[in-house]
């Protein structure tokens, strides 16, 4: 193992353009932008970046070509409709840094929960329990793929919710608690 005592001065630049190459995601440096905030007083937007930087989850939309017509979609009533549309946004949001399904139905329901839902760990383990068909879809590499198993997973959901009398705009937090409370002598769900 290597400690500062094997330390060579002269590589100081070289990591120093190293870590700064790497801190440069879909051209911005939100290093370099926490940087700028040293004579400023700290908010919790600051600290909501700061949270995000140390995690490394940062998703900049800062040259998205999807993201005026991701706004869009807080106006569209249903998904069957939109469909077209929708898939068309949601496969150019899986091209982007740091955004997989998880995070892009975070970022669909909160846009319009009347149509879209999460889809995580806990909430896949209560719509299909251990499908494993579902989840080969799910944790595809394949954009299609994944996206037609969101499909497939909202109108499941939809449907579900109606049987169970659960209001779909809040679907995902039931289920997730649901998850919580019911499966605690499971271990944490192993798809991502």
């Amino acid at each position: 193992m290597k400690t500062i005592d094997n330390f060579d001065p002269a590589e100081i630049e070289n990591l120093r353009n190293k870590f700064n190459s790497t801190a440069v995601k879909d051209q911005f440096n939100l290093t370099d932008h926490l940087d700028g905030h040293l004579n400023v007083d700290f908010n919790q937007e600051i600290i909501n970046e700061i949270v995000l930087w140390k995690v490394n989850r940062y998703v900049s939309i800062c040259k998205a070509e999807w993201f005026d017509r991701f706004n869009e979609l807080k106006n569209i009533d249903d998904l069957e409709s939109n469909k077209d549309e929708i898939k068309e946004i949601l496969e150019k949001m899986l091209k982007t840094h740091m955004i997989r399904l998880p995070m892009a139905s975070t970022m669909l329901r909160f846009r319009n929960p009347r149509v879209f839902q999460i889809i995580d760990a806990r909430t896949f383990r209560i719509i299909f329990g251990d499908n494993k068909k579902m989840e080969k879809k799910y944790q595809s590499t394949k954009e299609k793929d994944v996206i037609d198993f969101y499909f497939d997973y909202l109108i499941k959901l939809r449907q579900d919710c109606e049987k169970k009398n659960i209001n779909f705009s809040e679907s995902d937090r039931i289920l997730y608690q649901y998850d919580i409370e019911e499966n605690k002598n499971f271990s944490k769900p192993k798809i991502k």
